[in-house]
């Protein structure tokens, strides 16, 4: 009877060192970065974290417009962080140092260019 609770309790523990190291694992990957856009408004907002949300690896990300930051959650296995400001760029919008595609900006809303202002 002795013998089958120590087995027990031996399985139990294994389970859960394997359970705690899987999911360390799982999490090493996951970063956060903080990068500075161009954006100006909501609907700037909007644009931008769409485009990222929907990248493959992002966990979210959220701007915050008065300071022009967008942060992302991502897992940096499947996304890095100069894949997710080629992104913003891409969208119209400038990511810390890269510059935004002048295509993609050429035909951005007039109030989300550069020193606009937007009553959105």
């Amino acid at each position: 009877m002795r013998s089958n609770n120590i087995l027990k309790n031996s399985k139990t523990f294994i389970f859960s060192i394997l359970f705690v190291l899987m999911s360390t694992a799982a999490m090493a990957g996951n970063k956060v970065v903080k990068i500075k856009t161009s954006a100006i408004c909501d609907m700037c907002k909007d644009r931008i974290e769409l485009v990222v949300n929907n990248l493959d690896g992002i966990k979210k990300s959220m701007l915050n417009v008065e300071t022009k930051m967008l942060l992302v959650k991502y897992d940096a296995t499947k996304i890095s962080t100069e894949d997710i400001k080629k992104a913003i760029s891409d969208a119209g919008y400038d990511a810390d140092d890269l510059a935004a595609n002048e295509k993609a900006y050429s035909v951005l809303p007039g109030c989300c260019k550069k020193g606009s202002t937007c009553d959105h």
